[in-house]
């Protein structure tokens, strides 16, 4: 699931870096194949619990939140931002 925050930065930074957009789908196609593989680099934000943060690039991160439902576990991608705001 995506937020309308997450979408509305992601165009704005694709219309300053194009090449930044690219990346975070990639990031995001990976979280969909697998959350916890090694690659996604999903790290739990500390002291917030069930917040979490995947690797876009050296500089970005995705800022998720997880939930669950009857039908297991999903991530809510809240939104993207600079390695040092995402902490």
């Amino acid at each position: 699931m995506v937020a309308a925050r997450f979408e509305a930065q992601l165009l704005e930074l694709a219309t300053r870096d194009p090449v930044l957009r690219k990346r975070c789908r990639k990031a995001l196609e990976r979280l969909m194949e697998a959350p916890e593989r090694v690659g996604s680099h999903l790290e739990p934000v500390t002291g917030t619990a069930g917040t979490f943060t995947a690797r876009v690039d050296r500089n970005y991160r995705l800022i998720l939140q997880r939930h669950e439902d009857e039908a297991g576990a999903f991530y809510l991608i809240v939104a993207v931002a600079s390695h040092d705001d995402a902490y």
